[in-house]
């Protein structure tokens, strides 16, 4: 799909730090050591966010920058950051929160999407002239990107939907979700919507995509905690 949202992120969130940088929107003072007391990313590069921040960098794209370099140095990014999200609209802070209280995720996986095709007849009568056949577990992994898509929507890469899954549902998506062997079959397929569909559909990359998720939803189970599914472009 190359549109709008091509990629899914799956969050397992911390629900309690979530609260309070929600509680702290509007208060600097509140906000600074919250973002401050976050741990480091194992993997981060604070040299590097140091040399891009040294840049010739638009004052747009400033905030931006901020919510990737926080966790590289907490402490260091904390009292911009913290400024930024007071100045920025709601749409940009609960998108930073939801980043910040994120526990563990399932980070960029491009074309999962191609299961929201086989999970949801509708969806691919109207944007593929698809007929998929019901296979056991569907549900399960339609709830598991985002649920129902828009029906409303023109775009296909409009309809499909953010969602917040709570901890129990979770816990059910775990026990539920199951990898088949092959990808279910398409029936009554027009010749020229196949070849179509072919080319936009890799069978391996989606079943590794549902090896995956199915992983990440274990282990979100075991931990108690709600996911956040959330579709967007590339990084």
């Amino acid at each position: 799909m190359s549109e709008r949202f091509s990629n899914t992120t799956w969050r397992a969130l911390d629900a309690d730090l979530l609260d309070r940088l929600r509680a702290a929107r509007h208060d600097v003072g509140a906000l600074e050591p919250l973002m401050a007391a976050l741990p480091p990313a194992p993997d981060a590069n604070p040299e590097h966010c140091e040399a891009v921040w040294a840049r010739d960098v638009p004052p747009i794209l400033r905030p931006h920058l901020l919510r990737h370099f926080i966790r590289a140095a907490p402490a260091r990014w904390a009292p911009l950051l913290d400024q930024a999200v007071v100045e920025q609209d709601d749409e940009f802070a609960e998108d930073c929160f939801h980043e910040l209280a994120t526990a563990f995720e399932l980070y960029c996986v491009p074309d999962g999407w191609g299961w929201v095709v086989y999970t949801c007849p509708s969806f691919a009568r109207r944007h593929f002239a698809l007929q998929p056949q019901p296979f056991p577990g569907a549900g399960a992994i339609l709830e598991a990107f985002g649920g129902e898509p828009d029906s409303e929507a023109v775009s296909m890469a409009y309809a499909l939907r953010d969602a917040l899954i709570p901890p129990a549902r979770v816990v059910a998506l775990a026990e539920r979700l199951e990898v088949p062997g092959a990808l279910p079959p398409l029936v009554d397929v027009p010749p020229e919507a196949e070849r179509v569909w072919r080319f936009e559909a890799d069978p391996e990359h989606l079943i590794a995509v549902l090896g995956h998720i199915a992983a990440f939803f274990e282990r979100a189970a075991a931990a108690g905690l709600p996911v956040q599914v959330h579709w967007h472009p590339n990084p």
